[in-house]
């Protein structure tokens, strides 16, 4: 039920799709320009080195030996920890000729990177405040006066956030790196690649799963986010399996969705799919934090939800006399 109900204030609150659209593509032209700005200078002077000299040419090498790997070619298997050998050690040698270059522009490229991760996050904040008023009362609240009144606490909260996330992201990326190349050892590729990207999506899952309330406790709690934080753990003990599970299905259903438009769009379609997943995985948040609250939220303009585990909703306007009089005039 609360991922049905999540689904169904995503399509009833669609237009705020062409909102975060809007607000993503200025944080892209913004933080892309000061990437440029910076990345043009310090990387023209060794960018082609890197591609066309003995590290491009490794890399290729390794690239070719891991498709052949795919299809489960024994003599590839073999020959991929050699190719991963010379790929290292002509890399060492780049990077200490290059080390003050490359220290600049991995520098940069965090911290940009944060940037972008900080500003998309504020505008996730701003139509999840929308979103709860509209869950709340079914108000409509305008996107640049939600900015206004959350910028405060969304900076207070993602400045701790995406660094953590940050983190997290990069050490479960390593983690699988490994493991795919261990598991090839003695599983075909396929196999070794199915079973790491299983392995990223559960992580993911749990990471969404350990900051479910988050935000909702902060926008419709109204906590600060050390109480918010200790609350959400405990909260959310109480129904991890549930908010697993539905974070689990969230995501093999929007990187399906995402894959599928950007092969059958040539990429285009991922301008709606994008943002949309976003405001999916928004509302499945508040859904599962007044489920968990046990408060009453509008999912249409006329249905109430009072107890989503299951399934109660009553007619808003059935119950209102004065509608009710209005209808028989």
């Amino acid at each position: 039920m609360v991922f049905r109900n999540a689904f169904q204030i995503l399509t009833d609150n669609f237009n705020k799709v062409y909102k975060l659209l809007l607000y993503r593509l200025v944080v892209i032209l913004f933080t892309g320009a000061i990437f440029l700005a910076f990345f043009i200078p310090n990387v023209s002077s060794f960018l082609s080195e890197l591609v066309t000299g003995p590290v491009g040419e490794s890399v290729k090498q390794l690239a070719a030996t891991f498709l052949r790997a795919l299809l489960a070619t024994e003599e590839a298997k073999e020959e991929i920890s050699a190719c991963l050998v010379e790929v290292g050690a002509q890399f060492s040698a780049f990077l200490s000729a290059h080390s003050l270059s490359i220290a600049l522009v991995g520098i940069g490229t965090v911290l940009v990177y944060f940037a972008f991760q900080f500003l998309r996050g504020i505008g996730d904040f701003v139509v999840g405040d929308m979103l709860n008023t509209r869950m709340c009362s079914y108000a409509e609240v305008n996107f640049f006066s939600s900015l206004v009144k959350n910028i405060g606490i969304a900076c207070r909260f993602l400045i701790i956030y995406v660094p953590i996330v940050m983190l997290f992201d990069v050490l479960i990326l390593l983690l699988c790196y490994f493991v795919f190349f261990f598991l090839l050892s003695f599983l075909p590729g396929i196999v070794a690649l199915f079973l790491s990207i299983t392995a990223i999506i559960c992580a993911q899952a749990a990471k969404f799963t350990l900051t479910s309330n988050l935000m909702p406790a902060m926008i419709e709690g109204g906590m600060k986010l050390g109480e918010a934080v200790k609350w959400s753990f405990h909260l959310t003990k109480v129904r991890f399996g549930k908010l697993y599970s539905s974070y689990i299905a969230y995501l093999y259903i929007t990187l399906t969705i995402c894959l599928a438009t950007a092969v059958f769009t040539l990429g285009s379609g991922l301008l709606l799919a994008l943002p949309a997943a976003s405001i999916w995985l928004i509302s499945i948040r508040f859904v599962n934090f007044y489920t968990q609250t046990g408060r009453k939220y509008f999912i249409t303009y006329d249905t109430i939800v009072l107890n989503a585990d299951k399934g109660n909703t009553e007619k808003f306007f059935e119950n209102n006399e004065m509608y009710d009089k209005t209808k028989t005039r």
